[in-house]
Order: structure tokens, then C-alpha cells, then sequence
């Protein structure tokens, strides 16, 4: 959750630092810095693995569901804590993969795959809420009718069994009522497949007369974005208010084995990210594709190249990287920009 925030506010400083126009030479250095460009390669890293992190906790969770008489709980107290837990837990995946696929978005290094990766999880989180429901009066008695009984009080259930207060009482926000969760990613999949549509051969020799008439509404999937961006982050924290609260009335003060083998799902990543500020972009790095996927044209679209010359000269430049070259030894090995709206 820190670190979708971090990666969400340094995508966002550069707008800050254009709005303070005081700072203009502060932004030019940084935007050349090493860690500008580690943190773009952490943000795509970060979020691939976020995206399988959050899935497999959402499978668990749909897996810890499903078998609630293992949940280990006495009361009604108890399991109904159970149950909160595994809302919040679905509902913290789900915001921060938003957040990271937003900012995805607005530094221009989204891809399908990614969008594919967030949708997956997501509709795990929301099957995860969705399918998460509180148990009745009746539902409670028979769930604790076999473990609970007083053989003198005729093996019936002990009173304390169905001792709750106010604070149990209090439901966790849910994934229930985020649908806007799916309108962003509907907004996203549709502006994705419209440029992968629009890019297309097929579509540019045989509909080329409609390319000028056909255009992504931009200013409603701006908006929408940010008020899905903003929504998000109010969500997050309210998310988090519900967890330390839950996890102080569980009384977690020392972390599990679990929580630690957590944690340090990250170390390959933050890593990574560390050592690319230090010593910059090295050659293992460049070659980590085979070079036959660095074709980024195919023969039969270079007859449109001369058409959108003009219009992707700047793009072309700002996405050429060092080790594309065939003398690509001799290129010196120093971080590459790539221009992206962010930076």
C-alpha cells in the first residue's frame, strides 16, 4: 500500500513542479536523474508483481471462505471479526492495483498485459466481497451448535456464544458498492482496445477516411480518471482505517510468519529499484529481451510511415533506447529516457 502511494505521488510531482514554476530547474533535474528512471522501471515491475501478489491472497481468501469452520472461531465475536478481515484484506488489493494501473496510464507505460493482470485481480477482489456475507441469528446457531454446547444445560448453546458489542457490530467498506471500480477499468480496456483498433493495418489501409472523425472522448476519460484517482486514494485510507482498527481489537501486536514472508515478496523489486538509483542502468539490463522483440515495425506498416512522420518524429526519438542499434556495443550504456507524460 506505501509503495503504490509513493510510485502514485512521484508519477504526480512533475505536475506539481510545473504549477510551481519557481521549481523549473529543480524539475529538470530530477526529470534526468537516475531516479526518475528507476522509477519508472519500478513502477512496471512493482505493479506485475502486485498484480500476481493480490490475485493469489484473493484465491486464499475465496479458499478461507469457503471452509469457515476452519476459521478456528468461538464466538460471534470472533467469527464476525473473521469475516471483516477478509473484506478489508480484498478491498486493500483491489485499491492499490487501481492506483498502480492509474498511474500506469498517466506516465504512458500501460500495456494490455497489465490490463489484463489488473482486471484479473480485481474481479477476484470483487468476487471476494461480493461473496462475503455476514451470517444470520439461525445461521450462527447451528454454525456453533456442535462446539458451543453446555452438557449441563441440556447440550445447548452457551449464552456467551452470542455476546457481541457495538464495535462488532460495525461493518468494513466493502467492494460491494464499488462498482465504479469496474466503470475505470471499462474506461481503460475501452480507450485500449480503440487505440490498438485505430493503430491497426487492416483498420489504417481500409478505413483510412474515418481516422480523423474517430477519436477517444479525452476530456470524459480524463475526468473520469480523476475523479477514479481521487476516489481510490479516499478509499485506501478508509480501507487502512478499518484494518488498524480490526487489528487493534485482535489485539496483533507481533507480526506472523506470514506477514514477514509478505514482506519480502518485495526484496527482488525494492532491490532492484535501489540499485538502479545507485549505479544507473548497466548492460545486463538492455539485453534482458531477445532483439527480435525489439522490432517495433512491421514491413507492411512502414507504407503509412511517411503520412505520420510529422506526428511520431518526437514519439520515435523519445522511445529509441541504447542496445537497439546493431553497434550496439559501442553505444555508451547510460539511463534512457523515455518520453512519457509523467516525465
Amino acid at each position: 500500500m506505501g509503495m503504490a502511494l509513493y510510485v502514485w505521488a512521484f508519477i504526480r510531482l512533475p505536475k506539481v513542479l510545473q504549477i510551481i514554476e519557481v521549481l523549473g530547474p529543480t524539475s529538470q533535474r530530477l526529470e534526468q536523474s537516475n531516479l526518475a528512471h528507476a522509477t519508472s522501471t519500478f513502477l512496471v515491475e512493482f505493479h506485475e508483481a502486485q498484480c500476481f501478489f493480490v490475485t493469489s491472497i484473493e484465491i486464499a481468501l475465496l479458499y478461507a471462505r469457503s471452509r469457515i469452520d476452519a476459521s478456528g472461531s468461538t464466538n460471534w465475536a470472533s467469527l464476525f471479526q473473521f469475516i471483516a478481515l477478509i473484506e478489508i484484506v480484498a478491498c486493500a488489493g483491489a485499491w492499490t492495483i487501481l492506483l498502480t494501473q492509474i498511474s500506469l496510464r498517466r506516465a504512458r507505460l500501460d500495456s494490455t498485459y497489465y490490463l489484463t493482470l489488473s482486471t484479473t485481480a480485481l474481479a477476484l477482489a470483487f468476487a471476494t466481497g461480493a461473496t462475503t456475507d455476514y451470517p444470520s441469528m439461525d445461521e450462527v446457531y447451528v454454525f456453533f451448535k456442535r462446539h458451543n454446547h453446555v452438557p449441563q444445560c441440556g447440550n445447548n448453546i452457551s449464552l456467551r456464544t452470542f455476546c457481541l458489542t457495538s464495535d462488532h457490530l460495525t461493518k468494513p467498506r466493502s467492494l460491494k458498492s464499488g462498482y465504479f471500480t469496474f466503470a475505470l477499468i471499462g474506461i481503460l480496456w475501452y480507450e485500449k482496445v480503440f487505440e490498438l483498433v485505430r493503430n491497426g493495418t487492416w483498420f489504417r489501409k481500409k478505413h483510412r477516411h474515418y481516422l480523423e472523425k474517430l477519436h477517444v472522448p479525452t476530456v470524459i476519460v480524463v475526468m473520469f480518471s480523476f475523479a477514479a484517482e481521487i476516489a481510490t486514494i479516499v478509499l485506501l485510507f478508509l480501507n487502512l482505517t478499518d484494518l488498524i482498527k480490526l487489528r487493534r481489537e485482535l489485539d496483533l501486536g507481533e507480526w506472523g510468519v506470514g506477514q514477514v514472508i509478505a514482506v519480502l515478496v518485495w526484496a527482488p523489486v525494492i532491490s532492484k529499484y535501489l540499485y538502479l538509483i545507485m549505479f544507473g542502468i548497466e548492460k545486463g539490463f538492455l539485453y534482458r529481451l531477445s532483439r527480435a522483440f525489439m522490432v517495433v515495425k512491421r514491413p507492411i506498416e512502414t507504407e503509412n510511415e511517411d503520412e505520420d512522420e510529422d506526428e511520431d518524429e518526437d514519439e520515435d526519438e523519445g522511445d529509441t533506447a541504447s542496445g537497439d542499434t546493431d553497434d550496439a556495443d559501442t553505444v555508451p550504456l547510460v539511463p534512457t529516457h523515455r518520453n512519457t507524460s509523467a516525465w
